[in-house]
């Protein structure tokens, strides 16, 4: 693993004592390797100022600002510092949080009473998160300010601390196949290669046909996104102000 950039919480997990310091910047302006992580990494992902490194053994290691870590330490003698949780097979960070997804046991029993549901995609945002489960339901919980959990309002108040379930009513024909969570607005992608948003939308990011926001509407249900007719997409990615669609034909 190599890291550059701003290091001033520590989060590239490269030392400064490393001779490409750069105490001008309190960064580092080229790649370099994190020598202090010895280990075979599977993946990556980094926050505002948290770095996250997963294993293929399902390990964690963080470096970087502590409480978005989820690593229940507060100190240690390396940078990085190896988290409690385990079986992890995929993390997303955001702004200042991390999303851990596990591999589910196979002795698990998901025809069982006990309400729980199993997650196979996440996306995290700027301050919200969306969930998928393996049966096509949407989950969505954190910062509401745009629209962008379907709450059907847009109260700043209106922060949600647990996963409610997302009104696919709306969406139309066919069951929820992926999210991708923005700064503040959502996409979910149909099974039938249809595209829906909603949240901030100032810049034309939703690609709905115009620039009117969620927050701006009477409730904060999604529009469909505006793909070519007949077209069906395949995969979605939202960023901070702009989306990315890409097609059934690869286009």
């Amino acid at each position: 693993v190599y890291a550059t950039g701003l290091t001033d919480k520590d989060q590239t997990g490269v030392p400064k004592s490393n001779p490409a310091y750069d105490s001008s910047c309190d960064c580092f302006v080229a790649p370099q390797l994190v020598s202090d992580l010895v280990v075979s990494a599977r993946g990556i992902s980094v926050g505002d100022e948290h770095s996250v490194v997963w294993t293929d053994q399902g390990l964690v290691y963080g470096a970087g600002d502590a409480k978005a870590l989820g690593v229940g330490a507060t100190a240690a003698d390396s940078i990085w510092v190896k988290s409690n949780i385990s079986s992890v097979v995929e993390a997303q960070c955001g702004k200042d949080y991390t999303l851990f997804e596990r591999v589910r046991r196979i002795d698990d029993d998901s025809d069982s009473d006990s309400g729980e549901w199993f997650v196979k995609a996440t996306s995290s945002g700027f301050r919200h998160s969306l969930f998928l489960t393996e049966e096509g339901n949407a989950y969505a919980c954190g910062e509401n300010s745009w629209g962008q959990l379907a709450l059907g309002s847009t109260s700043s108040e209106a922060t949600v601390f647990g996963p409610h379930a997302v009104n696919a009513t709306p969406l139309g024909e066919g069951g929820i196949a992926a999210v991708s969570a923005g700064k503040f607005s959502s996409l979910f992608r149909l099974s039938t290669g249809g595209v829906w948003g909603l949240g901030l939308n100032h810049k034309g990011q939703l690609g709905i046909g115009s620039t009117v926001s969620s927050s701006q509407q009477p409730t904060s249900d999604a529009q469909q996104v505006l793909l070519p007719e007949g077209a069906a997409a395949i995969s979605v990615s939202a960023g901070a102000f702009h989306s990315l669609f890409m097609l059934e034909d690869h286009q």
